[in-house]
């Protein structure tokens, strides 16, 4: 993911301190494209995902939350 994100917006667009994640979470139906990726601090990304994948691991695929579904 990083490298194709890299490759797009060049080799120096993600400092060392970020990794590059998905805008809209791809459990949440976000699409795994650069168009949904972004950098974002190292620890807050690898905190969030944990996170998500709590709060819906006992829901259903299909159940919405807002305007975003469990795919």
């Amino acid at each position: 993911m990083s490298s194709r994100y890299k490759k797009a917006n060049g080799q120096d667009s993600v400092p060392k301190e970020k990794d590059v994640d998905h805008t809209v979470d791809l459990q949440l139906g976000g699409a795994d494209d650069i168009l949904n990726m972004n950098p974002l601090n190292s620890s807050v990304n690898r905190s969030l995902g944990s996170q998500i994948q709590n709060k819906i691991k006992n829901d259903p695929i299909g159940t919405k939350y807002g305007k975003y579904t469990i795919k």
